[in-house]
């Protein structure tokens, strides 16, 4: 089986957004993160410059902006 792949294209805005309950985040940068127990999809912790995010195939911290 072939690793999954994600790509995007938006043209209107250069980076990716994410609105969690109701507040608008601009990510800035992704990074692995040490491995964290969650359904993927879901937020494993919170920091003061973004959040850290369960996956299907690990954990990715995520630095964020409100925008």
């Amino acid at each position: 089986m072939a690793p999954r792949q994600a790509a995007a294209l938006n043209i209107t805005a250069v980076r990716a957004r994410v609105v969690l309950d109701g507040t608008e985040y601009l990510v800035a940068r992704t990074e692995p993160a040490k491995a964290a127990a969650g359904a993927p999809g879901s937020i494993v912790a919170s920091h003061s410059d973004g959040f850290t995010v369960r996956t299907a195939d690990g954990t990715l911290r995520l630095v964020a902006a409100q925008a």
